[in-house]
């Protein structure tokens, strides 16, 4: 009796292995006829209407959107983004990073072949100084161009 358990737990056991592999080998497969057709297709889905007929650019349209459903956007993305940073510093035990930022919260303008090392406004690319700067910079070149029509 002993011995037909044993080999009945052999034989699941082999087609736990079998089906196994199964389910790798098709995960394999799709994840290669998913890599071509998005080489094939691109990231430009609906760009290309032409050839199209009305059935397929609603299922591309319908497939467009499902592919954005979850994402998030504007304050949410920027909250959700502050929430995972956080769960990693607390995980992770470095309290030392806690102060420290991204390269991408930093200011992106360069003053004098230098770049700016003030922290950026969140959902932009300046800090609160080079927006001020660019601002009036605009209204001064803004200015000066209606003066010099105004005179001539």
């Amino acid at each position: 009796m002993r011995e037909k358990l044993i080999r009945l737990q052999s034989l699941y056991i082999d087609q736990f292995k079998r089906l196994q592999h199964l389910l790798k080998e098709k995960k394999r497969r799709y994840l290669h006829n998913r890599k071509a057709e998005h080489e094939a297709l691109g990231s430009s889905l609906l760009t290309g209407p032409e050839g199209l007929l009305a059935k397929e650019r609603e299922n591309l349209k319908r497939l467009k959107c499902l592919r954005r459903y979850r994402q998030r956007y504007g304050v949410e993305a920027l909250l959700h983004r502050q929430l995972k940073e956080r769960r990693m510093l607390a995980t992770d035990g470095a309290a030392q990073q806690a102060h420290t930022t991204r390269s991408s919260q930093r200011c992106l303008a360069f003053v004098d072949d230098v770049r700016c090392s003030n922290q950026s406004l969140p959902m932009t690319r300046h800090c609160l100084t080079q927006k001020d700067a660019t601002a009036i910079g605009d209204l001064l070149t803004l200015y000066s161009g209606l003066m010099e029509t105004a005179l001539d």
